[in-house]
């Protein structure tokens, strides 16, 4: 009976949590071209371009977490940047994390850390987003293994489009974000249709889907009953055909 107590008072618990957002920030946030170093320097250092959608994305969960922490790779020297980056776009992050590259030269391990450092110290489940470029999603898929109870969610941007731990959600825009969480229940369809009307007025697609950034031409999604059977359609349509002309 005492064990029974205890299962049921745990798994309230964990069924408690709160939910916080814990993102990487190149090639996830901002447009950066990670994978080349003189672009990728430069951007860091001159400008301060999002991947459209994004922003909204994060007012719109902003109500549903308790919580956004930005994990970037870049050294300490460009944190000035990035907290200019976020006020440009009216971010205010709980806490952006960035790189000592004496301390941390294991990139892996750095992540990995902060994240576990994070999810403990809040008792929080995590929404985990990245890219393809680095190792967020074989980092992702370690705390995944470690603290299952602790990730609410893993969403990789393709960028490379190279072979990622299959426990990932591999995303193109923030409006697959959008169409999971409202799945899985932390966005409502009111909340939903905010992100599907950003979708639509992207006026400019090479915003979305850079040189440097993979462009699907076939279906990587599909709904086959229910509301957003539709939307996924129209999303997968428009972008296909953009990447077949791109």
């Amino acid at each position: 009976m005492a064990k029974l107590l205890l299962a049921f008072i745990l798994s309230f618990n964990l069924y408690a949590l709160d939910t916080i957002i814990i993102s990487d920030l190149d090639d996830t946030i901002k447009r950066t071209n990670a994978g080349s170093t003189i672009p990728a320097g430069i951007n860091a250092l001159f400008t301060r371009k999002v991947f459209p959608g994004i922003p909204e994305l994060f007012k719109t969960l902003e109500s549903e977490v308790n919580g956004l922490y930005v994990l970037s790779n870049s050294p300490h020297i460009f944190r000035l940047n990035i907290c200019r980056l976020m006020k440009k776009y009216n971010l205010n992050p709980d806490h952006v994390q960035t790189r000592s590259l004496i301390k941390n030269k294991d990139k892996f391990k750095y992540k990995y850390d902060y994240i576990v450092k994070k999810i403990i110290s809040t008792n929080s489940k995590a929404i985990l987003m990245g890219d393809d470029v680095g190792e967020d999603p074989e980092v992702y898929a370690k705390v995944l293994k470690n603290y299952p109870e602790h990730v609410a969610g893993i969403y990789i941007h393709v960028i490379k489009n190279r072979e990622v731990p299959s426990v990932v959600t591999k995303i193109h825009s923030f409006l697959d974000i959008a169409l999971s969480e409202y799945k899985s229940e932390r966005l409502n369809f009111s909340q939903l249709s905010v992100m599907v009307n950003r979708f639509n007025s992207i006026k400019k697609f090479k915003k979305l889907f850079p040189k440097f950034k993979h462009c699907p031409r076939s279906s990587w999604r599909s709904e086959t009953a229910g509301e957003i059977v539709d939307i996924v359609n129209n999303m997968t349509n428009t972008v296909i055909k953009f990447c077949k002309n791109r």
